[in-house]
């Protein structure tokens, strides 16, 4: 029996603004995880200079996280309601994703 590779069929990739809900709170980060996000992971425009804030960086990568669940049935709002509470546990350093 021969075996033939089938692809899956590929998801578009979902494509976040960058709006930070007015009522999230802010990370509390020391100066020098300020620049070690700036240097490492907050977007950059053209000229390597960070055009985000660290915020708005947790926001986006918590509702990319979350994202997956809507792939398996979730409503907008519980996918909302899972990105805010990765969002919470990134701000106060007990979910560090890399």
């Amino acid at each position: 029996m021969t075996l033939v590779h089938q692809p899956r069929p590929r998801k578009e990739s979902v494509i976040f603004d960058d709006i930070l809900p007015e009522d999230l709170p802010s990370a509390e980060l020391t100066e020098n995880a300020r620049i070690v996000l700036g240097k490492r992971y907050l977007k950059k425009d053209a000229s390597g200079e960070p055009n985000e804030d660290p915020e708005v960086m947790f926001w986006r990568v918590a509702r990319t996280i979350a994202a997956v669940d809507g792939d398996y049935g979730a409503s907008e709002k519980v996918v909302d309601e899972i990105a805010r509470q990765f969002y919470d546990l990134m701000i106060n350093g007990k979910f560090e994703p890399n």
